[in-house]
């Protein structure tokens, strides 16, 4: 439902949660002209269910508008647009992360193991050596 605030966005999202940094969070409330929409999980849950298995047609938010207190095509269609972007993000964060504990390993590894050593060339038995001549 549509609720009017007279709190900052900033202020209510910091009551709501502690926020950790490096973390990806949904902006659970929506400034919208004069009135602030908040979205729950379960609606969140409910729009990415509905347009994955349909797709964000207009067919599908018309009926999500219907389920969803006070939300219309639009507001839902902008919220689906934004939790795409933010699994993305998600997506994206995690394969970086991956990248750095990978080269983070590599890096351990090559500084545990000693350096090779290089192969000792071998004298071929058909050249002379070097030193005193003995031969007589």
């Amino acid at each position: 439902k549509a609720v009017v605030s007279t709190q900052s966005t900033g202020e209510q999202e910091k009551r709501k949660r502690k926020i950790e940094p490096g973390r990806l969070y949904a902006n659970n409330i929506v400034e919208c002209g004069d009135k602030t929409v908040t979205w729950t999980r379960d609606e969140d849950r409910a729009i990415l269910k509905a347009c994955r298995r349909k797709g964000p047609r207009t067919k599908v938010l018309k009926s999500l508008a219907k389920t969803l207190d006070d939300k219309n095509e639009s507001q839902i269609k902008d919220r689906y647009e934004e939790l795409i972007k933010l699994m993305k993000k998600a997506e994206q964060a995690a394969k970086q992360a991956a990248y750095r504990e990978k080269m983070k390993l590599n890096a351990q590894q090559s500084s545990e193991t000693p350096p090779a050593k290089k192969p000792r060339l071998e004298s071929r038995s058909d050249s002379p050596k070097p030193g005193p001549s003995t031969s007589l």
